[in-house]
């Protein structure tokens, strides 16, 4: 019991994993997209960084190369320390090379933070929903097949009921031996447990199909 309940805890964490997993390959594209976009800005920053003078120590620590640059602007995009540049940009760097610096941070942030990184998520809970969704068709088509093995097993049971064939018909079947079918026989009991059905989904069935106290087999399994 409690490895069925240890496992139920973690079924949506698994869920997640076989997102992962399959959507592996459109992840990898996502990423390379988020690496396309901190290479453009960062090509942008390392040549703003060269204009005029002021700051140029500073400049080209932060931004002197495109590799250098784009570490930067990955730490930035995790939201990690991002305010802290774009102060610097706009208070340390000042005029207008370090408001464009600044205003260059904020759009990398909005676009690769609050953007890909989204759609990277997105990605994985999509694939999950779909996984989900495939795993609820899959436990439904077992049910049915469950339910239909029982419905076969639930008529056998009820033609050889008693004593049919031999010497009562196997067509037919009277209410208080249906009755004491479900309770006495376990073959007849497991299938109605497996299609779901109640002591009072019979009664009504066969006050449906009740004809001189018996009711079709037949009709009945139908029903």
């Amino acid at each position: 019991a409690k490895m069925v309940r240890l496992v139920r805890a973690f079924r949506e964490l698994s869920l997640l994993l076989d997102g992962l997993i399959m959507s592996i390959r459109t992840l990898c594209w996502a990423f390379f997209l988020v690496g396309l976009m901190l290479y453009f800005f960062s090509v942008i920053l390392v040549q703003i960084s060269k204009w005029g003078a002021g700051n140029d120590d500073l400049l080209t620590q932060r931004y002197g190369s495109i590799g250098g640059t784009m570490w930067q602007l990955a730490q930035v995009s995790t939201l990690d320390n991002w305010g802290a540049r774009v102060r610097e940009a706009f208070f340390v760097v000042g005029g207008a090379r370090g408001l464009v610096i600044g205003c260059l941070i904020i759009l990398c942030v909005i676009v690769t933070a609050l953007g890909a990184f989204n759609v990277v998520i997105g990605i994985i809970c999509h694939t999950s929903f779909k996984i989900a969704a495939k795993q609820r068709k899959y436990t439904s088509a077992q049910m049915l097949i469950a339910q239909q093995a029982a419905l076969k097993t639930f008529r056998t049971e009820l033609k050889s009921h008693g004593q049919r064939p031999l010497f009562e018909s196997d067509k037919f079947i009277g209410c208080n031996e249906l009755f004491d079918a479900l309770a006495t026989n376990p073959k007849v009991k497991k299938a109605k447990e497996t299609l779901q059905l109640k002591s009072s989904d019979f009664v009504a069935l066969c006050e449906a199909f009740r004809e001189n106290g018996e009711v079709e087999i037949q009709a009945l399994c139908e029903a």
